[in-house]
């Protein structure tokens, strides 16, 4: 097992609600044989499908008014029913776009290049 360093920001496309502890350093064999095995032992356990991380249930959001602190040291207000709102609109137009009938064919890219539509 080789340890690599990368960008998460390429690489995230969801997030689960399972959690592995990783040790700070990674750097002795012991320590790589046992991330291993956990991350073995995960996916067998859910056979490669991992829980997506639902938002409002994992995070214990109670629809109270959270404040956030901005990277530029301000203040956000935040209302978690607005949250909820948000992540229920999300679902549907993910619905709407599982059901369209181009959803998911190789083709869709090049009907899109024929009509003009910019992507």
């Amino acid at each position: 097992m080789e340890v690599i360093g990368f960008s998460m920001n390429a690489c995230l496309s969801s997030l689960s609600c399972i959690r592995l502890m990783i040790p700070q350093k990674l750097t002795g064999s012991d320590e790589k044989r046992k991330c291993r095995e956990q991350l073995k032992e995960i996916l067998r356990r859910y056979k490669n499908d991992l829980p997506l991380m639902d938002p409002i249930e994992d995070m214990h959001i109670t629809g109270k008014p959270t404040q956030i602190q901005t990277h530029k040291g301000g203040l956000l207000l935040f209302s978690d029913s607005k949250l909820n709102e948000i992540v229920k609109k999300i679902e549907a137009y993910e619905k709407r776009l599982s059901a369209h009938p181009l959803h998911g064919k190789p083709e869709t890219e090049k009907i899109m290049l024929q009509g003009n539509y910019e992507h």
